[in-house]
């Protein structure tokens, strides 16, 4: 089927297109700074970076409804924030998520 004749994603599927594009172009221009930003190891980067731009479209129809975000745990503290001070919080808390995740890989 063509691109074009395609039905219209629903709202999950933008979402999830969106968010693999911008994986996928920061992980070819920017690896290092991909691994810190999306909280992932070098070599989750480099598979993101290898996939062909059909195959992201196929991945965004396979998953249907499922989204490949996960909310941060702490959105709704962040919310709260002053957003003068937003930054800086949400940089410290990505700081301790990325240092479990990768503790536990």
């Amino acid at each position: 089927m063509s691109q074009f004749l395609a039905p219209p994603l629903t709202a999950i599927e933008f979402n999830n297109l969106l968010c693999l594009f911008t994986a996928w172009g920061e992980a070819r221009r920017d690896p290092t700074g991909t691994c810190s930003r999306f909280m992932l190891c070098a070599s989750d980067v480099q598979r993101i970076a290898d996939l062909s731009s059909e195959q992201i479209v196929t991945v965004v129809h396979a998953l249907g409804q499922n989204s490949v975000v996960q909310l941060r745990p702490d959105l709704l503290q962040l919310l709260d924030t002053p957003p003068a001070l937003m930054a800086l919080f949400a940089g410290s808390s990505a700081l301790q998520g990325r240092s479990a995740h990768v503790s536990a890989k």
